[in-house]
């Protein structure tokens, strides 16, 4: 296997990502890489620590890992299949408020309607 060009110090942590289809790596230099576990390909270069990275752990049910460092700091990490680039993201809101307050009002009318029409029933019994 080639070593991964994302940081050209020793690797001194690895663990597997979710579903172990990356794998991501701890390095002297501090930095965080993860990687493609198929074809080796850098998908991530992350500049996490000052010191080098002595511990890597993976969450069981999470996509998040924890790791910490000889600069006496940990870092909690959160695995994303969508980047965020700040702030400005592609989601879009499936719930339109118009859509909602309409529906409210038409369960008004209905409402009102089967007032009325309990209304004149008991005008009917009168």
């Amino acid at each position: 296997m080639r070593k991964p060009s994302g940081d050209k110090t020793k690797i001194t942590g690895a663990i597997w990502g979710p579903l172990n289809k990356t794998i991501i790596c701890g390095h002297e230099s501090g930095a965080l890489t993860v990687i493609d576990a198929h074809d080796g390909e850098v998908l991530k270069h992350i500049a996490a620590h000052k010191g080098p990275v002595t511990d890597l752990q993976m969450h069981l049910h999470i996509p998040m890992f924890i790791s910490a460092s000889k600069d006496h700091t940990a870092k909690m990490m959160m695995m994303m299949n969508r980047i965020y680039d700040n702030g400005d993201d592609d989601y879009d809101s499936d719930i339109d408020d118009d859509d909602d307050d309409d529906d409210d009002d038409d369960d008004d009318e209905d409402d009102d309607d089967s007032d009325d029409d309990d209304s004149d029933d008991d005008d009917d019994s009168l």
